[in-house]
């Protein structure tokens, strides 16, 4: 469904269709998550989090996620890709494994 809007509106379209387009944007995010039964994902900004949390789960080094997201300061990565949630349940298993050794 996505791949059939085009990523951005034409150049010469008036402000009023813009906004739009923006609006229709979301519903289709809405539609595709609520077929998906993903509860909580109403906003196209709220994929960048996904995928930055996505992709750190993954191994991915942050300070390449902060250039895949344009971000200047590391800190705003930071906030992006949930940290510290993720290390810290990285990090218990560490010691639990400690714990058993």
């Amino acid at each position: 469904m996505l791949n059939r809007i085009p990523a951005s509106p034409p150049q010469n379209e008036p402000k009023v269709f813009k906004t739009y387009y923006k609006h229709r944007l979301r519903r289709v995010l809405i539609k595709i998550t609520q077929k998906a039964g993903i509860e909580g994902l109403t906003r196209l900004h709220e994929l960048r989090h996904s995928y930055a949390t996505f992709l750190l789960s993954k191994g991915v080094d942050i300070y390449k996620i902060k250039e895949l997201l344009g971000h200047s300061d590391i800190r705003d990565t930071m906030k992006y890709a949930h940290l510290p949630t993720i290390y810290m349940k990285n990090n218990v298993k560490n010691l639990e494994a400690l714990d058993n050794m």
